[in-house]
């Protein structure tokens, strides 16, 4: 999965120092980043889906 945001990126390289993700993650969505410059932020509409998705992938009842 490709990054959306320039906060999307610090958030999972720390994520993944913090050893919340598996090490080499970030790497890889890294490489399927295809734009060099990304936003600071997504937009709010984006933020949301995103946040879903990331509850859902976690097994969370965010969004229920």
């Amino acid at each position: 999965m490709p990054y959306k945001s320039q906060a999307q990126r610090r958030f999972m390289y720390a994520a993944e120092a913090r050893g919340d993700v598996k090490k080499g993650t970030a790497g890889r969505w890294e490489e399927e980043t295809t734009s060099t410059r990304l936003p600071e932020y997504v937009k709010e509409a984006q933020r949301r889906a995103l946040g879903k998705l990331a509850g859902k992938a976690k097994g969370g009842s965010r969004g229920k």
